[in-house]
């Protein structure tokens, strides 16, 4: 499971959800979780505004 989907799911958002709080398009959300996208090579400001969202950091979201 995608790190953004486990987080999103741990603090009991949907995608819609997470894409009204974090301002970030929910087919952009979906799209990193299911790998489509790759979130190591999101913009600064998308990662930023997914990580306030969620409240963590933006390290937790990525790949490694």
């Amino acid at each position: 499971m995608r790190k953004i989907k486990e987080i999103r799911e741990k603090v009991g958002l949907s995608q819609s959800q997470l894409s009204i709080a974090s301002g970030v398009n929910c087919r952009m959300i979906q799209s990193y979780e299911q790998g489509a996208k790759d979130i190591n090579k999101a913009q600064a400001i998308t990662l930023y505004k997914l990580s306030k969202a969620l409240n963590v950091k933006i390290e937790d979201l990525l790949e490694i």
